[in-house]
């Protein structure tokens, strides 16, 4: 089932309404705050150490060596945070490119694990080398979803503190 679906179906729309204006709009990563590439950087190290995500579950490689996992295979990861995400010019802006494309393009799937709901989601695209073009999965808490959108929030402000100091 898709994600806006699956949200009216439980009436948890409105618990992820902003988180998804945020995912799906075009203003992300604005430049006049996002000036320089320690910015994003810092992001990524935030992402990094969010409660569930290590280097171990985070993989982060070029398209042309890497093994996708397949949907249906979140249950074979015995994490709850696995991504895999082909290596593009920043794995941050990556990151958030890709969770756009697969709700934007419907290729996410919402399971509920241990009485959790768990995203499973793919993205495609014609820069892959994959014979079906596959260039990122992640499995995912749905609450992450609001948690990197208030992590990229935070980053922002920080950023908007520091312009007005100087």
């Amino acid at each position: 089932m898709r994600l806006f679906s699956e949200l009216a179906e439980r009436n948890l729309f409105s618990t992820y309404a902003a988180a998804l204006d945020w995912i799906l709009s075009d203003h992300k990563f604005s430049v006049n705050l996002w000036d320089n590439k320690n910015k994003v950087q810092a992001f990524t190290k935030a992402f990094h150490r969010m409660e569930g995500v290590s280097q171990g579950r985070v993989h982060y490689e070029p398209k042309r060596g890497t093994t996708f996992p397949r949907l249906g295979e979140y249950r074979q990861h015995n994490k709850l945070f696995t991504f895999y995400i082909a290596r593009g010019n920043s794995e941050a802006r990556d990151l958030i490119r890709h969770i756009r494309n697969g709700i934007a393009h419907g290729h996410i799937h919402v399971h509920e694990l241990d009485g959790e709901l768990i995203v499973e989601l793919l993205d495609f695209g014609k820069e892959s080398n994959q014979p079906d073009r596959q260039t990122a999965y992640m499995v995912f808490p749905l609450r992450f979803l609001n948690d990197i959108f208030e992590l990229y929030h935070q980053k922002e402000q920080q950023w908007v503190r520091n312009v007005n100091r100087k």
